[in-house]
């Protein structure tokens, strides 16, 4: 998964980012366990953040390395039955940033443990935050979240651009009429245009999702999804087409390739 939402990790870069990806990586079985069982699952992360965050240098990658976020923790702190689950879902979707931590009452027992057990350096704090992923249910055996595991075929276009745009997507599937593509660099939400599905050859799933921009289509991807199953787990490979609209960046920003999903 790294279920990798750049919302659980955002900030975390680097050589921290790597120890936080690994330790979802240790938790994704369980998460994936309680939501196939019907339960919303809530992920909190502890990390030690600047107090004065360089946002511009994050950005370019320039700056100070003292800006960098620390990594301390990260554990599931909630499960919740699936007629909760929603509700919890909807929250986590609105959180962006890195928050201060929530009031004392609402803050799971270890946050609260890491926050009084763990002193932040000069010039750094301690700060929490959630993100609840939703219960599987309906009768679709490949509802789940779903993150780019490799690029089977680069097909068209610059390699740099199939890394950027076609990797950085995750994919919740709640049916095959419910799908939701993310940005995870920007951590938004894709429009979707249509949904196409059929089972000749297999289950799949046909789509194009858009992102706008003053009322107009400024990014498209056009995505056919084959879902299959391996020893692991459920998988989806992925024919992607993607291309920038905005006249100002559109000449040779097409790009395809077959990319894997698990």
């Amino acid at each position: 998964m790294t279920l990798l939402n750049a919302t659980l990790l955002a900030g975390i870069r680097g050589d921290e980012r790597g120890k936080a990806e690994a330790r979802l990586e240790e938790l994704r079985p369980r998460i994936e366990r309680l939501q196939s069982q019907g339960n919303g699952v809530t992920v909190t992360v502890v990390a030690e953040v600047p107090n004065s965050f360089d946002f511009g240098g994050y950005i370019t990658n320039t700056g100070d390395p003292g800006q960098v976020v620390n990594f301390k923790s990260m554990e599931i702190t909630s499960i919740v039955s699936a007629k909760n689950s929603r509700a919890a879902a909807a929250m986590s979707n609105q959180q962006v940033m890195y928050e201060a931590t929530a009031p004392p009452h609402s803050q799971p027992t270890f946050v609260e443990a890491e926050m009084s057990e763990n002193r932040a350096r000069s010039g750094f704090h301690l700060e929490s935050r959630s993100q609840s992923f939703p219960a599987v249910e309906g009768t679709c055996e490949f509802a789940k979240a779903y993150l780019p595991e490799s690029i089977k075929l680069y097909r068209q276009g610059e390699p740099s651009r199939i890394d950027l745009y076609g990797m950085h997507r995750l994919l919740r599937i709640s049916s095959m009429n419910d799908v939701q593509m993310i940005d995870t660099l920007e951590m938004e939400p894709y429009s979707t245009d249509w949904l196409r599905t059929g089972n000749h050859g297999g289950n799949w799933l046909a789509g194009r999702f858009t992102k706008q921009a003053n009322g107009s289509v400024t990014y498209v991807i056009e995505s056919r999804l084959q879902f299959q199953r391996d020893s692991k787990s459920p998988l989806i490979v992925e024919d992607v087409h993607g291309e920038d609209l905005d006249p100002q960046w559109k000449l040779g920003s097409r790009w395809g390739a077959t990319i894997v999903w698990r």
